[in-house]
């Protein structure tokens, strides 16, 4: 009875949308595999047996009812249990996840401060370029040069496809 009574229980609490037939089918069954269990257990014993024997299926009994009596109470202790549950596991992902956002944010703050020091040696090369070669600043820098190197030797240079002189070698 009490294990008809705990899987009825149980799976109108898991499966809600479940029809009533298989609810009640389902308890049946679970009802009859433990009375079937429970009767091998009992019709195993034998108080004839010496003392060794007897106390060795007594103990094997005990042991089973404790898987049996495990088996009932589990749907119980889950559905009794299942807010402390769930809250177990949130906080186990929330942990996670934050440790997660941790290595995330300082793997991120590595990378900017690898690339700000990059950042850094480039503009400090840039610098020292446009020292060394200040015409190649800008481009209208550029174009600035190649137009005053055509007027120092109009004949080494000729037209380009797109206005642009190039220097024929």
């Amino acid at each position: 009875m009490m294990a008809f009574v705990g899987m009825l229980f149980f799976t109108t609490r898991r499966w809600p949308e479940t029809s009533w037939p298989v609810k009640v089918g389902g308890s049946f069954f679970w009802a009859f595999v433990i009375l079937l269990v429970d009767r091998i257990v009992v019709a195993t014993y034998r108080p004839f047996e010496s003392i060794g024997r007897r106390l060795l299926q007594v103990a094997a009994r005990i042991a089973l009812a404790g898987v049996v009596s495990a088996l009932i109470a589990l749907p119980f202790c889950l559905d009794l249990y299942s807010a402390s549950i769930q809250r177990f596991y949130r906080e186990l992902f929330d942990l996670q996840a934050e440790s997660l956002r941790i290595k995330y944010e300082n793997e991120r703050q590595a990378i900017l401060d690898r690339d700000q020091k990059a950042q850094g040696d480039l503009d400090a090369r840039l610098h020292q370029i446009r020292e060394n070669h200040p015409e190649s600043e800008t481009l209208e820098g550029l174009v600035e040069r190649r137009i005053r190197q055509w007027k120092e030797d109009p004949m080494g240079w000729t037209p380009f496809f797109d206005g642009f002189r190039a220097r024929i070698s």
